[in-house]
Protein backbone atom coordinates (compact mmCIF):
# COMPACT_ATOMS: atom_id res chain seq x y z
CA UNK A 1 0.00 0.00 0.00
CA UNK A 2 1.33 3.60 -0.98
CA UNK A 3 1.58 5.71 1.89
CA UNK A 4 -0.19 8.89 0.05
CA UNK A 5 1.02 11.43 3.49
CA UNK A 6 5.06 10.32 2.27
CA UNK A 7 4.50 10.39 -1.50
CA UNK A 8 2.72 13.97 -1.20
CA UNK A 9 5.92 15.23 0.93
CA UNK A 10 8.32 13.89 -1.32
CA UNK A 11 6.12 15.22 -4.59
CA UNK A 12 6.49 19.08 -2.21
CA UNK A 13 10.24 18.97 -1.78
CA UNK A 14 10.57 18.05 -5.33
CA UNK A 15 8.19 21.07 -6.59
CA UNK A 16 10.16 23.35 -4.08
CA UNK A 17 13.60 22.47 -5.82
CA UNK A 18 12.39 22.92 -9.15
CA UNK A 19 10.84 26.06 -8.27
CA UNK A 20 13.74 27.33 -6.85
CA UNK A 21 16.04 25.99 -9.92
CA UNK A 22 13.68 27.57 -12.04
CA UNK A 23 14.20 31.01 -10.10
CA UNK A 24 18.26 30.50 -10.01
CA UNK A 25 17.98 30.05 -13.74
CA UNK A 26 15.62 33.10 -14.60
CA UNK A 27 17.67 35.64 -12.80
CA UNK A 28 20.62 34.53 -14.64
CA UNK A 29 19.18 34.76 -17.57
CA UNK A 30 18.09 38.17 -16.60
CA UNK A 31 21.94 38.54 -15.65
CA UNK A 32 23.17 37.45 -18.65
CA UNK A 33 21.05 39.54 -21.00
CA UNK A 34 21.72 42.77 -19.10
CA UNK A 35 25.10 42.27 -19.34
CA UNK A 36 24.98 41.45 -23.45
CA UNK A 37 23.06 44.91 -23.80
CA UNK A 38 24.88 47.28 -25.71
CA UNK A 39 25.43 50.67 -23.22
CA UNK A 40 22.62 52.85 -23.82
CA UNK A 41 20.65 50.66 -25.88
CA UNK A 42 17.23 49.53 -25.60
CA UNK A 43 16.33 45.54 -25.01
CA UNK A 44 14.36 43.97 -27.77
Amino acid sequence: MINTALVSKITNDGSRKTYTFLNIFYIIMLVNRQKHEEPGGKSA
